[in-house]
């Protein structure tokens, strides 16, 4: 302030929050994707993490001559609506058993810059000798995790907290459909032994309108193996008053051994 003596002072304060997030990502029939080119790729579901939709390039035989011999994986932004995303992340390849092997979590180690106009990929190009990989299970899961700060994965609300919203799923159905991707298994169903009414928990007598909300969420979202288990439970449980509406339902979602159950029972009746 002119004429003034006294000192100006001001204060700000910026405050950093990490989101995390984790896709699991399976390839069955590996034999199969060997017979890609070099240079050649599968690409993943597109999955969200932090309010950005991400996908995995999958390169079977290596991303460049330079690489072939090896197995290349690549995180991609495919989708934000800021000017780049800055993120910390890794893959790991896990055993049977969904566990990290050790000598096969890759972490970046700085933070890395994605761009939909720029550089959309980062990744390992040599992230395990194809030889190596094969010595696994044919059908091997790999887990990849994001973690950034707030400020560039765009707002957070003022507790921190992110809120994702689906529509159109049961809460049992959505739990459910969780619990089989952090598990690959089905959740445990509570139930009344009506004797003593004391609840006691089994993993295989799913309600049937249970299966039929599951199989409808695993097919919206790509689950394949949790649609063929939620047919299978479906198929082992056709009634005359169901198997209209489990008919129905196998068209609807492209579930042909359902239908196919379906079409059985009614043929022999």
């Amino acid at each position: 302030m002119v004429g003034s003596n006294a000192a100006a002072h001001s204060m700000s304060t910026f405050s950093i929050k990490e989101l995390h997030g984790s896709h699991m990502l399976t390839v069955n029939g590996y034999t199969k994707t060997k017979e890609l080119a070099v240079g050649e790729f599968w690409r993943s579901a597109v999955f969200p993490v932090a309010g950005h939709r991400w996908s995995i390039k999958y390169y079977p035989n290596g991303d460049t001559p330079e690489n072939a011999g090896y197995v290349s994986f690549y995180l991609r932004l495919v989708e934000t609506n800021a000017p780049d995303v800055k993120a910390r992340f890794g893959f790991s390849l896990l055993d049977t058993r969904g566990k990290p092997v050790p000598s096969y979590c890759h972490d970046s180690s700085s933070i890395k810059t994605f761009s939909v106009k720029g550089t959309r990929s980062n990744g390992w190009d040599r992230f395990i000798k194809r030889n190596t990989l094969e010595q696994h299970q044919p059908a091997f899961p790999l887990r990849r995790h994001v973690q950034g700060q707030a400020e560039l994965f765009g707002p957070a609300r003022p507790s921190g907290e992110v809120c994702v919203w689906v529509d159109g799923i049961e809460v049992d159905v959505l739990k459910a459909m969780l619990h089989f991707v952090y598990t690959d298994s089905l959740p445990e169903v509570v139930e009344e032994d009506g004797a003593g009414g004391e609840a006691k928990k089994t993993t295989t007598m799913m309600k049937k309108a249970m299966a039929q909300g599951l199989l409808a969420a695993a097919d919206r979202y790509g689950l394949e193996r949790l649609k063929l288990m939620c047919e299978d439970k479906l198929c082992d449980g056709i009634e005359t008053s169901s198997v209209g509406t489990l008919l129905a339902l196998a068209e609807k979602h492209g579930c042909e051994g359902l239908k196919k159950g379906c079409l059985d029972f009614l043929h022999v009746r």
